[in-house]
């Protein structure tokens, strides 16, 4: 299991930067626990916030942690519950994502459903179906309809669904319910900071950490799923959160003003900006942006495309200050020479206040919203330097 929290603070959580959103947040989860022996036959994301349309983001997703065409990745709506069942109906090698946006906090979370005997035993224990529509999200509005008294949802709701999903035999733990009213109504504590899709990894995190027994309930307003959690065999659980920036300090867009975007320009570039492809040449040059003709040896087509590393040093960086439509400011960009590799890249640098980086600082890219054309999202690669705590360890 891993998590991923954004770096900026309001001072009640932390918060998406501008260019985060369900797919990069999504993908920095999954970051945090795969590795080469990690075997991935599907991908499951929930959310309460869906930004993705038609398919065109989840394969953002795939392609980006270099996965295979046919790996299908799905987009569930829902909240605690929906995660919690999607960890219990689905086969072992599916990953499964829950993404929060401000909700109160922004955090993502992956788990990494193995075979039988491994890490935490989930057993489905009950389930509860209701309706009570307390929050109410309508296509093309961009907030909810909250009916906003939680006296109401704490009566009708969270307390009658406690008393049906609880248990007598194992301590109780609550995902999608604030941890100060879980524990008003007789549960344990909980570390979660989000009540959403990611809560019911999170608490599964803390049962791993303490190696505890329990029962996890996870609610959404009337509907709620209660499985015993059994501790088992090694669980890996990695968290990724860096120092806090204060939220005033992120870019902000400050010219609103439409970028052309073309269709067919994005299909081309598709696997050399999202997976990060280049071309090599049977001569041995690579090229970036991958080149059907060498610069080299001055043969056409002679190449194939070999994936360029995600690690690498910074040569030189500039802030820019001049407002650029679609792309929030001020921010800075840096050419990094990447490891391994000699191919250079250009690119924005996040998860900092510009200048945000120096001359030989070392780091990683990851996936981020580089551009906003017509009100499309461009993805591409940012470049994140390495944290204190990482040089610490």
């Amino acid at each position: 299991m891993g998590t991923y929290e954004p770096v900026w603070d309001t001072g009640r959580g932390r918060s998406a930067g501008a260019d985060e959103d369900v797919v990069t947040l999504a993908v920095a989860a999954a970051e945090t626990i795969l590795d080469d022996s990690a075997e991935i036959g599907r991908i499951v994301i929930v959310t309460r916030t869906p930004d993705v349309l038609d398919g065109a983001g989840l394969r953002v997703v795939s392609r980006s942690l270099g996965l295979v065409a046919d790996v299908p990745v799905e987009l569930r709506v829902g909240g605690a519950s929906a995660t919690l069942d999607a960890l219990l109906s689905n086969p072992a090698g599916t990953m499964v994502i829950g993404v929060d946006v401000d909700d109160p906090s922004t955090l993502s979370a992956a788990a990494l459903i193995g075979t039988a005997g491994e890490g935490l035993a989930l057993q489905g224990a009950q389930r509860v179906v209701g309706s009570l529509p307390m929050r109410v999200r309508h296509v093309g509005e961009p907030g909810a309809a909250i009916y906003n008294d939680g006296r109401v949802e704490r009566e009708l709701a969270t307390a009658p669904l406690l008393g049906a999903l609880g248990s007598s035999e194992f301590d109780s733990y609550v995902a999608g319910l604030a941890s100060r009213d879980a524990q008003r109504l007789g549960a344990r504590p909980t570390d979660s900071p989000t009540v959403g899709a990611a809560s019911p990894i999170t608490v599964l995190a803390q049962l791993a950490d303490a190696g505890s027994s329990a029962r996890l309930i996870a609610l959404d307003t009337a509907s709620g799923i209660a499985v015993d959690v059994a501790a088992g065999g090694t669980v890996i659980v990695r968290r990724e959160s860096r120092e806090a920036i204060a939220a005033a300090k992120r870019p902000v867009m400050k010219v609103d003003a439409e970028i052309p975007f073309s269709m067919p320009a994005y299909a081309r570039a598709f696997d050399a900006k999202v997976g990060l492809t280049a071309a090599r040449c049977e001569c041995g040059e690579i090229s970036y942006p991958p080149r059907l003709v060498c610069l080299n040896c001055d043969r056409y087509d002679a190449t194939h495309p070999v994936e360029l590393p995600r690690t690498g040093e910074v040569y030189t960086t500039v802030t820019v200050h001049t407002p650029v439509p679609g792309v929030p400011g001020p921010y800075a960009v840096a050419i990094i020479g990447l490891d391994d590799s000699p191919v250079r890249v250009l690119a924005q640098v996040a998860d900092a206040v510009a200048p945000g980086t120096a001359i030989g600082d070392k780091g990683r890219l990851v996936l981020r919203i580089v551009a906003r054309r017509e009100g499309v999202p461009d993805y591409g690669y940012s470049f994140q330097g390495v944290a204190r705590s990482e040089i610490n360890a």
